[in-house]
């Protein structure tokens, strides 16, 4: 999981690739954690226990899945994105500086 800017700013300077790799499963993390936090909603009130401690530790629980969920690719959106940044900006992810990259269109 990503806990510092500059980490990644380091990572990125270093090795390109990997900082792509890390932040589109962290996106998928984020994802995960975001459905399961809307699923979470959806359950009828009483289904499972209210109260303080109940949520921190399902959130907690839900962070734990959601982190697994994105380390393991297992939605597929990280190498979508990962696929996707590629395919327009290089296999680094990164522009050329003062290059302006056009979207390719894919849907033909």
């Amino acid at each position: 999981m990503i806990r510092d800017v500059s980490m990644l700013a380091h990572m990125n300077k270093t090795d390109p690739a990997k900082a792509l790799d890390k932040v589109c499963k962290e996106f998928e993390t984020l994802f995960a954690n975001q459905l399961l936090k809307t699923m979470k909603e959806s359950m009828p009130e009483g289904f499972l226990e209210e109260s303080m401690a109940d949520d921190i530790y399902k959130d907690m629980f839900y962070q734990e899945i959601a982190k697994n969920i994105g380390q393991s690719g297992a939605l597929g959106i990280a190498s979508m994105l990962k696929r996707h940044i590629q395919q327009n900006f290089g296999e680094d992810g990164k522009s050329a500086p003062g290059e302006v990259h056009k979207l390719k269109d894919t849907n033909r």
